[in-house]
C-alpha cells in the first residue's frame, strides 16, 4: 500500500496528554544554578576583590619565564636552541653568536645574543624548561602579563635576564614555590634574589 493512497492512515501520537507543566522545565534548567546558589550561600564562599586581595598560588606555578646565570654570573644558555624546538606555538626566537676571549657570556662556546619570547602566543606549558639541558630558563609565578599593545609582550633577553650573580636556588630546574602576593622586584623573583630565604 502507498502511502499516497487514501487508505494509508497515519497514527499520529497524542503527546500533549503526558506534557510535564511548564514551571517542570524552568526548574529542570535551574536546577544547576539553584544547586550551586545554595552551596555557596551555605558555605560561606566569597568573591575576591582583585587586585586588592589575590589568592594562593599553587606551587610550581608556571608564570612568567625567567633566564638564570651561575654562581659567577655567566648567563646559563648555551644558544643550544633546544627550548626553541620544543616550544608547540615557535613562540620563542634565539640568536647565538659565539663566546670571544675579550666577551664571554657563557660557560659554553656559544651564548644567546637575542632571546625573545612572545607571551602573546606562549600556553606557558614548561616545555621550554624541561628542554633546557642547562636550566638556563625557569618560570616564576608572576602572571600579570596583561597589556593592550601586542608589541610589548615579546620579552627580550634583557627583561627576563636575572641580574648579578645567582644564588643556588637559580639553578634548579623546575620553577620554584613563592609566597604569594610578592611581585617580582626589578625583574627578579624575591626568592630568585640574593641571599632571601627559601620560600615555605
Amino acid at each position: 500500500m502507498s502511502i499516497f493512497s487514501p487508505a494509508y492512515k497515519v497514527k499520529v501520537l497524542d503527546v500533549r496528554s503526558k506534557a510535564r507543566p511548564s514551571w517542570w522545565g524552568i526548574l529542570i534548567g535551574m536546577h544547576v544554578t539553584l544547586f550551586h546558589f545554595f552551596k555557596t550561600w551555605f558555605s560561606g564562599a566569597y568573591t575576591v576583590e582583585y587586585p586588592e586581595q589575590r589568592v594562593p598560588l599553587p606551587d610550581y606555578y608556571r608564570g612568567r619565564h625567567q633566564l638564570n646565570r651561575d654562581a659567577n654570573g655567566l648567563e646559563l644558555c648555551v644558544g643550544c636552541f633546544l627550548c626553541s624546538a620544543a616550544c608547540p606555538t615557535k613562540c620563542i626566537n634565539i640568536e647565538a653568536d659565539e663566546n670571544r676571549p675579550e666577551a664571554t657570556y657563557s660557560k659554553g662556546e656559544r651564548y644567546a645574543k637575542r632571546y625573545e619570547i612572545n607571551m602573546g602566543k606562549c600556553i606557558f606549558c614548561g616545555l621550554c624548561v624541561d628542554a633546557c639541558p642547562t636550566g638556563a630558563i625557569t618560570m616564576t609565578p608572576t602572571y600579570e602579563l596583561a597589556d593592550y599593545d601586542l608589541r610589548k609582550l615579546v620579552y627580550r633577553k634583557d627583561q627576563m635576564l636575572v641580574p648579578g650573580p645567582a644564588t643556588p636556588m637559580n639553578l634548579k630546574r623546575s620553577p620554584l614555590p613563592m609566597k604569594p602576593h610578592q611581585p617580582i622586584v626589578g625583574g627578579v623573583a624575591p626568592h630568585h634574589q640574593a641571599g632571601a630565604p627559601p620560600a615555605s
